[in-house]
């Protein structure tokens, strides 16, 4: 069950302002970001104190997804991409562990018919991906 599910980074953005930190923050002058850790909060980015003999847990998962670039959903066992660009609507699928047995079916949304109906077997070595071409 998830007490608190998501995700949060930090950026100060492309802005001259930005830009200003990212040179500051960085030893190339590139981009700076900080992945957050830890369960979101109401208040951030204020802190909250704990009380005596209180306590927060939470799990952390850290992904190597990295081949497959920016995601759009994660759960406890897959990641995914689904992206349009100018190649098509890009595709890809990775596993923390192996599932075997499972489709992939992507549809336009009120359409029957999929544009992508495949067996997938997923592994944690490897991600998999693709691009549905000649699609606006």
């Amino acid at each position: 069950h998830h007490i608190a599910p998501g995700k949060k980074q930090w950026s100060w953005g492309h802005s001259e302002f930005g830009q200003a930190w990212d040179k500051s923050l960085t030893d190339n002058n590139g981009p700076y970001i900080e992945l957050m850790t830890g369960i979101f909060a109401d208040n951030q980015p204020d802190f909250t104190w704990l009380d005596a003999y209180e306590e927060k847990r939470f799990e952390q998962y850290f992904l190597p997804y990295h081949s497959l670039g920016m995601v759009q959903n994660a759960s406890r066992d897959a990641v995914i991409k689904l992206q349009r660009s100018e190649r098509g609507i890009e595709w890809g699928l990775y596993a923390i562990s192996p599932l075997n047995g499972y489709r992939l079916a992507i549809r336009e949304i009120g359409k029957c018919n999929a544009l992508l109906d495949d067996a997938v077997a997923l592994t944690p070595a490897t991600a998999i991906q693709g691009v549905l071409h000649g699609i606006n």
